[in-house]
């Protein structure tokens, strides 16, 4: 529990020290809500363990200790993610403004820090409102930036994060 209860105090410290821009909350704050979802139904699909950790306070005599222990390694990994994701935005923040990148080319951006590569059809997946010509330039132009590279044939390119 000492381990759990560190790791969420050091992803509590730096999400108090991180500078984020407005957008890069709101995106957050979404994301959030999606893996709140997520979790929520987790731990309704392991309710046998929830409902059992619970029964163990009774049964050992109100020793919270096991409770306890599944409560914090469920925030600890939960905290965790929020850290990773909060890393990669202010690492995409930073990217985007070394580079002067549009906000597509951040997109593409951060989808390489999440996914560790991207193709043309994930792209326009993130960019349904754009034509792919606009976002084969947005991927040259980073690559002329030497911000990304390409591995693969002409329609089946695949980009990864150069820095």
């Amino acid at each position: 529990m000492t381990s759990a209860i560190t790791q969420i105090e050091r992803a509590r410290g730096f999400l108090e020290a991180a500078r984020l821009s407005d957008d890069s909350v709101k995106d957050m704050g979404k994301q959030a809500l999606i893996k709140e979802a997520h979790h929520t139904t987790h731990i309704e699909g392991t309710r046998p363990t929830f409902y059992m950790k619970i029964q163990s306070v009774r049964e050992n005599d109100m020793d919270m200790t096991g409770w306890l222990d599944y409560f914090i390694t469920g925030l600890e990994i939960q905290m965790i993610e929020v850290k990773e994701l909060g890393e990669r935005v202010i690492r995409r923040d930073i990217l985007k403004q070394k580079h002067n990148l549009n906000e597509r080319q951040a997109k593409a951006i951060e989808y390489i820090l999440q996914n560790d590569r991207l193709t043309i059809q994930n792209y326009e997946g993130l960019c349904p409102e754009v034509n792919r010509r606009s976002l084969q330039r947005d991927l040259k132009l980073m690559i002329e930036k030497k911000l990304i590279s390409s591995e693969g044939a002409t329609n089946q390119l695949v980009y990864f994060l150069k820095v």
